[in-house]
């Protein structure tokens, strides 16, 4: 059995606790329940179709784990890239600066992602990494989706933490 870092690579090591909590719910199939929701919340629509959103300085590779063992769970599994994400770390880096990548903001982020989801013939599970992870709470506040999962998700513009260093 993989080790918890290794479901994780988008993850800091020490965030591996969260990686298997998220992989045991994903795992057991139940993309009905909520955490935290009120007894009256709506139940999410079961859906078979899951949507990594990777975080800013990443790209859809850190999903490779992941992926494979989503696929292995019977789920339709996408991990498209950001605008200007497209290419590998190595390529990310010969072509620093990048001023198309410069120019990428969260509103362009977040009209790649709805162009996406509508071409998906249901309401996927969205599951997003740090920048990622605010990604799919806002599609999640659209209704674009069934339900998300935001790891270590970045706050909103404006939202700051009280925690020090």
């Amino acid at each position: 059995m993989p080790t918890t870092g290794a479901l994780a690579p988008c993850m800091p090591p020490a965030r591996g606790a969260l990686a298997l909590l998220l992989w045991t719910w994903l795992a057991s199939g139940c993309t009905t329940a909520a955490i935290h929701a009120p007894a009256t919340a709506p139940k999410a629509t079961p859906t078979k179709t899951i949507v990594l959103v990777h975080g800013m300085f990443m790209g859809p590779s850190c999903w490779s784990q992941w992926v494979p063992l989503l696929e292995a769970k019977g789920y339709r599994v996408v991990a498209p890239a950001w605008p200007a994400h497209e290419g590998s770390a190595a390529q990310a880096r010969a072509a620093h600066p990048d001023p198309k990548l410069a120019a990428i903001g969260l509103p362009d982020v977040l009209a790649h992602y709805r162009g996406i989801l509508a071409t998906l013939d249901e309401k996927p599970i969205l599951i997003g990494h740090s920048m990622g992870g605010l990604v799919v709470q806002i599609l999640l506040s659209e209704g674009l989706a069934s339900a998300a999962v935001a790891i270590e998700a970045a706050p909103p513009k404006g939202v700051f933490t009280l925690a020090g260093p």
